[in-house]
Order: C-alpha cells, then structure tokens, then sequence
C-alpha cells in the first residue's frame, strides 16, 4: 500500500527510518521531540523545509519550533518567524505596512511559510528588473533611439525598420529573433533556480551572481565597497550592509513603479482612454 502523503514528504527530506516510525511524528510534537526530529540529518539547506514540514503537517506551535532551534544552535529558528511585515519593502507609499490586501502571503493561503513569502518576493523583484528594463526600451522605441546595423540580414531588416511604436516593433521581429529572446531568457531562468542556497532553502530572494565574486573583487573599489566609502559610513555609524539594502530596496521600490508604469503603457496603447494621463494618446517622451 501506499505510504501516506507525510512520510512521502519526510523521504524527500531524507528522515531517517526509524524517525519515520517513530510514535513521535504521529501525535502532538512537545519541544524535546522536534528538537529530536532536528537532529537527524539537518543541513543548513532542508532547514526551513524541515520547519516548514513540522508546521504545516503536523502541527508544531511556533514557539515550540523556536525553542527546539534555539536549543541546537540552528539560525533557521529566527528565519522560520519569518512574516509578511518582516520582509520589509513597505513604505509611504503603501501606508507603511505590507502590501498584500487580497492576503495571498496569509499562512495557509497558496503555500507555507517561509518559502512561500520568499518565493513572492523573489518574483517580485524579478518582475521590477524586467519591468524596468521594458520601460527603457519602450521610451527609447518610441522616441526613434535604435541599434544600427541589421536585425535580419537574411530578411533585410534594420533595427529602424521596426518603426516607433513599440507594439508594432514586437509584431514586426521575425520569428526567429522572438525565439531567440525566449530561450534566453529560459536560460536565465535556469541558471538562476541552481544558484545555491536556493532562494527557497535559506537563499536570498533576487540574488543572481552571473559572474563569480571573485571576478568582480577588483572592480569592487568603485561601488559601495570603496574604502573611501566605506570610511564614511563608518564616520555616520553606518555600515556597507545597511547601504546595500538601502540600495536593494529601492531596486524593489523601483521595480514596482515601473511595473506599475508598463501596465500602464500596454493599456493605454491597446485601449484607447483607459489611462486618463495619456488621454488622447501616447506622445513620445522626451529623453534627451
């Protein structure tokens, strides 16, 4: 006969099988049996697995989690309080609490935490750098800013071709040129997803080192890791780490307006007067 769904789930976190059996996992967990469940066979990478699996599945209370990982010393018991106003990205602009009024980061809702709310925040500034990145390339479409040379040398179509409106522009790239970008972006995809620690195991959400940081040591005297820099934050009391994540959340902030904006282009270009600020029409930009 079939297992049943928790010890299929504990096989996939590699418990051992005298822990599967054990009467521990089928009635109330009291902290010296989480913390015994812990012990086996834990890595820094199925930990939030593990406390994700003891909460959801069999009921563990918080408090009880976190005390068991106090106990053994493990990081992952701060992690696994992890919530919707911990996350951060709130500001003004949303009230100064998280934005989620539909509750989709609710535990029980789509998901468990703490994967769940990193998985969020990692589409989220994933969709911010496209966002951004799309918003560049429409004002630099529509105001006849263009690569030279051939886009198809084969069809003999030049990058100025495509014309300035930017939705015609897709709709005039041959093909190939279309299948091109998508396998490129799924090859992004995929070297992402086995960047390690997995952004769901412990990773941090958006990080995506293409390059090695040992490549990128010499050119880290020009950011925010120059000594000079470095000697002026210590003067203010503040450290490169605090100014990374000022930095990181406004590429959050950022990323969010600039979905905002797109959706705003792609609407008022495909329905006429939806986007009262473009009535009558979207007029070039002026980037220069």
């Amino acid at each position: 006969p079939r297992p049943p769904p928790q010890l299929d789930m504990l096989a996939s976190l590699r418990i051992a099988a005298p822990l599967m059996q054990s009467s521990a996992l089928t009635s109330p967990m009291n902290e010296e049996q989480a913390t015994t469940f812990l012990t086996s066979d834990i890595t820094a990478a199925n930990l939030p697995e593990r406390l994700s699996f003891l909460r959801r599945d069999k009921g563990v209370a918080d408090d009880v989690l976190v005390a068991a990982c106090d106990k053994l010393g493990l990081s992952g018991g701060a992690a696994f309080e992890l919530t919707l106003a911990d996350i951060g990205g709130d500001g003004p602009e949303c009230g100064a609490v998280p934005w989620d009024p539909m509750g989709f980061a609710e535990y029980g809702k789509f998901g468990s935490l703490p994967a769940k709310l990193a998985w969020y925040r990692h589409a989220e500034i994933k969709h911010g750098r496209v966002a951004m990145a799309a918003f560049v390339g429409w004002l630099a479409t529509a105001n006849g800013y263009f690569f030279d040379g051939f886009l198809s040398r084969e069809l003999g179509i030049k990058f100025a071709d495509l014309g300035t409106d930017p939705l015609s522009a897709w709709e005039q790239m041959p093909a190939s040129g279309k299948v091109q970008m998508v396998l490129a972006v799924g090859a992004l995809e995929v070297a992402q997803e086995t960047v390690e620690p997995h952004y769901l195991r412990g990773g941090e959400p958006g990080r995506f080192p293409l390059v090695r940081d040992s490549v990128l040591a010499p050119f880290r005297q020009f950011g925010i890791y120059n000594g000079a820099i470095k000697k002026q934050l210590e003067a203010q009391g503040r450290t490169v780490e605090s100014l990374r994540q000022e930095k990181l959340l406004s590429e959050l902030k950022n990323g969010r307006l600039a979905m905002i904006g797109m959706a705003s282009l792609y609407a008022a270009s495909v329905v006429p007067d939806s986007v009262p600020f473009f009535k009558g029409g979207i007029a070039p930009f002026p980037v220069g």
